[in-house]
Order: structure tokens, then sequence, then C-alpha cells
């Protein structure tokens, strides 16, 4: 049945955004205990305030309508014995890799997974929020960087889609991210401590930042796309108001070239694959090089792009705008999406 509504869907028109979502993010959260077997005490230091920080999370990536869901499998405590985990309830930055390195060498003990996102939440961690690690290389041996690191009492609203964008090769918007539709960010200029109760240490204070935004005379997108971006730090320092409703969002959440990083790095780096339940692949009928399915190199015919995202189930495809004259028949089911404008399929 499926098959079929999916055949005749393909002679309609898809138009962006689609928000219903199709593809699991799966994270294991753990805490670090102390040494006297407590939890660390803050905002997320229970079952409950951890998975409203995902459903919010997910409000989020439901608007930025690429079909992905956050989905926790399971919450632990991380004990000190016998590894002497207590050592990491307040982590210093560089014991960052020493964590990971120790979780992995002790997967029973730190629950450490190959099929989820491993977040642990601990006291502090170093004068931050929460660390992420950004895929620089595709390792199936496990020796890259994976863990995303909370500290249990800040502010939900944009640290953990902000750390999980990084987790999936998100770049800071000050800091090239590699994304077109981003403009340059002029808060990379503030590198000294300008003994901010709001900016934060090593950062301008948000008049100053605003002031050098506003100074660029980018157009209204070109700034709101870095105004309200989660990978910058406008809105985690409170510079536009609390990031939630009743701001108008629209798209602005992540820009499309950032949300296409997102999905090819689910792919690219193998040590992410087990992490989803399924991929995005990308069509363009203008593309004229060789296609891998990636938002860079995209099949150029939807049967070529269903050929690949079919063979197993759970995936995405993902139509750059225009008409497809193609007749297709579906065997299997796959998403369509169409995230830049309308794409039709038919004679």
């Amino acid at each position: 049945m499926k098959s079929k509504l999916l055949s005749l869907l393909a002679a309609a028109a898809f138009c962006a955004p689609f928000a219903a979502q199709e593809i699991d993010v799966y994270v294991s959260v753990k805490w670090v205990l102390n040494s006297a077997g407590n939890r660390p005490l803050g905002l997320w230091d229970n079952e409950a305030a951890v998975q409203s920080a995902i459903e919010q999370t997910n409000q989020y990536a439901e608007r930025m309508g690429r079909g992905y869901r956050y989905v926790v499998i399971e919450m632990e405590n991380v004990s000190h014995a016998p590894t002497s985990s207590w050592q990491y309830f307040d982590l210093y930055f560089d014991e960052f890799k020493l964590l990971e390195s120790t979780a992995k060498a002790n997967a029973a003990a730190y629950f450490w997974r190959t099929n989820a996102v491993n977040i642990y939440i601990v006291n502090s961690c170093d004068n931050s929020g929460g660390l992420a690690a950004i895929p620089s290389a595709s390792s199936c041996s496990g020796s890259q960087e994976e863990i995303v690191v909370f500290k249990v009492g800040m502010t939900p609203e944009l640290l953990w889609p902000h750390e999980l964008g990084h987790h999936f090769s998100m770049i800071h918007t000050f800091d090239d991210d590699g994304c077109a539709d981003t403009k340059f960010d002029p808060e990379l200029s503030c590198v000294a401590d300008f003994s901010c109760t709001t900016g934060g240490n090593l950062e301008c204070c948000c008049s100053t930042k605003l002031t050098l935004l506003n100074a660029q005379n980018y157009s209204a997108t070109d700034k709101n796309n870095l105004l309200y971006n989660v990978m910058s730090y406008y809105g985690a320092n409170d510079c536009v108001g609390p990031i939630q409703p009743p701001h108008d969002w629209s798209s602005i959440l992540m820009t499309s070239d950032q949300l296409d990083r997102w999905s090819d790095a689910t792919r690219k780096y193998c040590q992410l694959n087990g992490e989803v339940s399924g991929y995005t692949y990308f069509v363009d009928k203008t593309f004229g090089g060789t296609s891998t399915g990636y938002s860079t190199s995209p099949y150029k015919t939807v049967q070529s792009g269903y050929q690949v995202a079919s063979a197993s189930p759970g995936n995405i495809l993902n139509l750059r705008p225009g008409n497809y004259a193609e007749t297709l028949t579906f065997t299997a089911p796959v998403t369509l999406r169409a995230s830049r404008g309308n794409a039709t399929i038919g004679q």
C-alpha cells in the first residue's frame, strides 16, 4: 500500500518544508557519578528533564523539515567502580579525549555504544556548557572522537541542538563553517575578555556583537541566518531574546547548506553510520559531475537515486527544484522531499 502511495505522490509536486519525521537519531545518555555514587545536581539530573531537552531539540528539528528525530534508547549511571570514572565528574578540557578513550576501553562500565550518540552529563566541563567533537575523518576503528558532554546545570534552549550539530559535522558560523549561505560572521573578532555578564568569557558583549553584525550591511536574510543560527553564539548568549517561541524561526535554525552538510555526515563518517536509522540521498537534474548521492555530488535522476535509497529501509531522497521528466515505478518505500523549492516528477 505504501509503495502505491509513493507512486501516486511521484506525479505530484513536493513542496518545502515537509515536516514529517522519518529518520531516527539514536541517543544514549549517561550521568557520571561522583565518588559517593551521586549524580551531578542541576537542570538535567533526572530522566524527565533529559527527555524534555530531547523533545525540545526535536521541535527545532521538525521546524527544519529534513525528517530527523532524536530518540533516547537508554539513560544510565556510570559509577566509579571499577574504572574510577568519578575523576570525570568535573571534566577539564584536556580530559575530554581521555574520557572517550576510557569509555571505549571499558564499554560495559561506561555504556559506550556504537549504535547511538554517546552523551555524558557531568558536574562541570571547564567553563563550558558542553563539548562535542567535529568529525574530520572517517574512522571505523573507533579512533576518531565521537563523544558529546553536557554540563548538568546549563539552560537547554540551544545547547543540545548546538552540540549535537557539532557531532554531525556542524562548525561555528564564526569559524568558517564551509557553507555558502552563511556570510562572514564578525563575531570572529571577539577574541578578548570584555568582562561581560551576558557575553561570556573571551567573547564580546551582546551590544558589541550586534553592532559588528549590523555594520556588515547584510540583507535581512543573510543577517538572520547568523543571528538566529543554532551554530552561532548570538542566541546562545541571549542577544536576540529567549531562543524559543514566539520567535519566528522559519527555516533559520540551520541554513540549507548546513542541513545538507549534517545529512552528508551521517553517511560520510562511518563512526556516525550506526547512529541513524537511515540516510538522505540527494538528486539534482542539473548536476554534471560524478554522482555519489551526497549534496555536493547528487544523483542526476530520481530513478538512479531511488535504486540506491530503496536498497535498505528508512532512507530519504531529497530532490533539488525542477521537473524530473521520468516515469517511475516504486516497489519499495522511500520518502521523497524537496527542501529548496518545488520538485515535480512526470512527463
